[in-house]
């Protein structure tokens, strides 16, 4: 099974740049614009990762991970930020995030991060 990856960002150079980094890596990317319906995007699309861009004008990224992380149905689904904020690691943590990446992110810490975040829920949290 190919693991699958919702990534938001209203960035479309950043989607570009990430779902091409991605799926050379073998994942199935589905690259969203906003986050305003994120329960129903995850239940449709019914990702193993989902990675979001901290600063997304319109959208609350804090409300949409306490969404996800306060359903039943996706509380599981790692979740996490990317920002160029220097606080993204406090950030993170207070809105319940999984983990984040700092941007500018070198190509191996992405693919790194997401792959730990993406083993690590497939034998059952043994990371977490």
């Amino acid at each position: 099974m190919i693991p699958k990856i919702i990534l938001y960002d209203d960035d479309a150079e950043i989607l570009y740049l990430c779902r091409f980094i991605l799926e050379d890596c073998g994942y199935e990317v589905h690259s969203l614009q906003n986050c305003h319906r994120v329960l129903e995007d995850v239940a449709k699309l019914q990702p193993d990762l989902i990675l979001m861009d901290l600063k997304m004008p319109g959208n609350n990224v804090g409300a949409a991970i306490g969404a996800l992380k306060g359903n039943e149905a996706t509380h599981h689904i790692p979740a996490l930020l990317f920002s160029a904020q220097p606080d993204i690691a406090e950030i993170s943590r207070s809105v319940r995030a999984d983990g984040y990446i700092e941007k500018p992110f070198s190509l191996k810490i992405f693919i790194d991060t997401i792959n730990m975040h993406l083993f690590s829920r497939a034998i059952g949290g043994y990371f977490s």
